[in-house]
């Protein structure tokens, strides 16, 4: 009886040990696909950076199209339709109307280069994530093959250890009398 127990001690210490090693390799298996979960939190950042420059670039546009309007409508020699222009007739000289005019210039001339530096950021942006993802599409199929064809290994050792352990271990019990 002392040696059939012996022996399956002997077993249950194999199984104890080739645990450890087990942990560690899954943990590998996990470490992998914890690189494709952080990849989606930057993703996120990412897609908030172009939500960020694409909003700023709208502004640029409707604040150059404003401007614009502006421009055009003190151009037509009229002023801009405020309510109290209307009922008390403020009419400005030529110099005041040259004046605001020359402003009004310069003002859509730099928003324009503003709005052509934040298209021209926003290009380059959207073309630098296009050729990332691009890059990370074709390796992430081959990436989580490979980290499933791993795990998936492991698990096959691990349970035909298992089963061969358990299988010694059912034969020193039954052996013992």
């Amino acid at each position: 009886m002392g040696d059939g127990l012996q022996k399956a001690g002997h077993f249950f210490d194999s199984i104890a040990e080739f645990i450890t090693p087990a942990l560690e390799d899954e943990q590998l298996v996990a470490d992998q696909l914890k690189e494709y979960w952080l990849f989606s939190g930057s993703l996120q950042a990412v897609y908030k950076q172009y939500e960020s420059d694409q909003h700023t670039l709208e502004v640029h546009q409707q604040m150059l199209a404003d401007k614009k309007y502006e421009k055009l409508k003190l151009e037509q020699g009229g002023q801009t339709n405020h309510f109290l222009l209307k009922i008390f007739g403020s009419i400005d000289s030529d110099d005041v109307r040259e004046m605001k005019l020359q402003s009004l210039e310069n003002r859509v001339e730099a928003l324009t280069e503003d709005t052509e530096e934040q298209t021209a950021k926003v290009s380059g942006f959207v073309t630098k994530v296009q050729q990332e993802n691009l890059r990370f599409e074709t390796t992430k199929a081959e990436d989580l093959r490979a980290s499933l064809k791993s795990y998936v290994g492991l698990q096959i050792r691990m349970n035909r250890k298992c089963l061969n352990t358990w299988t010694n271990i059912k034969t020193c019990l039954e052996s013992i009398p």
